[in-house]
């Protein structure tokens, strides 16, 4: 699972506070697409799995992941 290092990189990840939740939202070619979901009080991505987002999901990835934004935790 990806975990965030700190709750400081949230908005340098695109990451808004929605409610108790933080959203990464990417507009694609028709509309807004969700990519990534961090539940409160939670330190893990949740990801939507939708196909047409999957390709900027594993981008996201790789550049926070670059950035030191975010870690693999085994379960």
């Amino acid at each position: 699972m990806f975990k965030i290092k700190s709750k400081e990189y949230l908005k340098d990840m695109g990451f808004v506070l929605e409610g108790d939740d933080y959203v990464c939202r990417k507009e694609l070619i028709d509309r807004y697409a969700v990519l990534f979901v961090i539940y409160k009080g939670s330190p893990y991505l949740r990801t939507y799995k939708v196909s047409k987002v999957v390709e900027y999901q594993l981008k996201c990835i790789y550049d926070w992941t670059l950035k030191g934004y975010i870690e693999w935790e085994e379960e």
